[in-house]
């Protein structure tokens, strides 16, 4: 579609392999129905979420997302396994004439941030605002340089999470530990993951 309508989709598609796995677990050690972060010391990362009861979402920088969460558990079911890369792009503009582009097809990133399928919504609520409006010339001017913030914070927040790096490593870990022990910093990043601010 964006050739069709003759609009570029500029950036990069980073090499190394990432790995997602869906499985049903038994006994899970940790918080049940809270995403975990796993950052090791040679930069490999494994993010783990539920999505649904006794159900996990695990993804990894490895070949083997499950391998990178550890603790004591016992995986009962692997519903499905895929590898990917991550593509980082975003087209130049939103629209063309009648046509509009919101999530996917407007801009791609890395899932850390947690922000693509709010981002999507959030380009779709725009639109929809600007057509009762009458304002959809101003579509691409809005959602543009929304999309492009969360592309540079996402891939900031890639860049951190797998450093390899032992003082960026310290420095990480020690802001993570006072987020994750002030809730009134959480919020804040809550309220930005959400889309309720930016």
């Amino acid at each position: 579609m964006r050739d069709a309508m003759g609009v570029g989709f500029d950036g990069y598609t980073h090499r190394q392999q990432w790995s997602i796995a869906d499985t049903d677990i038994d006994d899970w050690p940790y918080e049940p129905m809270a995403a975990h972060a796993f950052l090791h010391r040679d930069g490999d990362v494994g993010f783990i979420i539920p999505i649904g009861e006794k159900r996990y979402r695990a993804v990894s920088n490895t070949e083997d997302a499950l391998a990178r969460i550890p603790g004591n558990y016992q995986i009962t079911r692997v519903l499905r396994t895929d590898r990917f890369h991550i593509p980082v792009k975003q087209a130049t503009r939103y629209q063309t004439a009648c046509a509009f582009m919101g999530g996917d097809a407007a801009h791609v990133h890395s899932p850390l941030g947690a922000r693509g399928m709010n981002l999507g919504i959030e380009d779709a609520a725009s639109f929809a605002r600007r057509f009762v409006e009458g304002t959809l010339a101003g579509y691409t001017s809005e959602r543009h340089p929304i999309g492009r913030r969360w592309i540079t914070l996402s891939e900031r927040i890639l860049s951190m999470a797998q450093s390899d790096n032992g003082i960026m490593q310290s420095f990480r870990n020690a802001a993570f530990s006072v987020v994750g022990h002030l809730p009134r910093l959480q919020r804040p990043l809550l309220e930005r993951v959400a889309g309720l601010k930016e």
